[in-house]
């Protein structure tokens, strides 16, 4: 697979075992508008999304008056990736008066806790003793139970695969905690390694299953096939119009 792009990815290296010229593959990151408005009005502008379902109100998110840290922020990102989806919490704070920024990606809830750990150790028996409140616009509070369970819903799920097919990629990323805010977009081909994806998927095995998916499933990454007429083939393996005939003699019986 040969990746014409502007960024350098961390599953790029696995190029050196080999490249398949037939496939290539042009990495350009796009934005595309899921939703159009607030979330409580939106108008879906890319059918068969996640924010056609019940989930954006499942979402476990930080409530940052619970945990009494004002500078807590948590982000839930959905990664498509060769036809599954992944889940992942970006957890954004700050240390030494709003001056030092720390960003942890992670993918289990014991990740969550071990970030919080480090963020504050008080905030991370909090969320592991699940002492937050329930809220009513979320309907979840941001505990180790939910983001266990959250995550053990969506890790490697296999589906939306129109969201694929209909975007003719093999990535795509969406922020589902900005539709509260305002409206969700998703990101074709994007940076996988600004989420720290090596952590699901290592650099060797991403680079084979996006060949694969690009060569196999979407069919986007190899040469149009051109149709030859059979006329054309037979005379290719040394046949003609003669073939399995007899030419006609010079003394014909009368």
């Amino acid at each position: 697979m040969k990746i014409f792009s502007k960024f350098q990815d961390y599953y790029d290296s696995a190029a050196a075992y080999g490249v398949d010229d037939h496939i290539k593959w042009v990495r350009n990151v796009d934005e595309h508008l899921v939703t159009e408005g607030t979330w409580n009005g939106d108008r879906i502008l890319i059918p068969g999304t996640l924010v056609e379902t019940d989930l954006f109100r499942s979402v476990p998110k930080v409530a940052n008056y619970n945990y009494q840290r004002r500078d807590l922020e948590s982000n839930w990102i959905h990664i498509g990736f060769c036809g599954k989806i992944y889940s992942t919490v970006r957890l954004r704070w700050y240390e030494n008066g709003w001056t030092n920024e720390q960003v942890r990606y992670c993918y289990t809830a014991d990740e969550i806790y071990d970030a919080l750990s480090y963020c504050d150790e008080k905030v991370a028996d909090m969320f592991f003793e699940s002492k937050t409140k329930e809220y009513d616009w979320l309907g979840k509070p941001f505990t180790f139970r939910s983001a266990d369970t959250w995550f053990k819903q969506w890790q490697g799920y296999e589906g939306y695969q129109d969201l694929f097919f209909n975007a003719n990629v093999p990535i795509f990323s969406m922020d589902i905690a900005s539709r509260m805010r305002s409206p969700i977009v998703m990101f074709t081909n994007p940076e996988l390694k600004q989420y720290h994806f090596a952590k699901m998927v290592d650099p060797f095995t991403a680079y084979q299953e996006i060949e694969m998916f690009l060569g196999g499933v979407l069919g986007s990454g190899n040469p149009p096939m051109v149709e030859i007429d059979d006329k054309h083939i037979a005379e290719g393996k040394g046949f003609d119009k003669m073939s399995f005939r007899k030419y006609p003699t010079k003394n014909k019986k009368k």
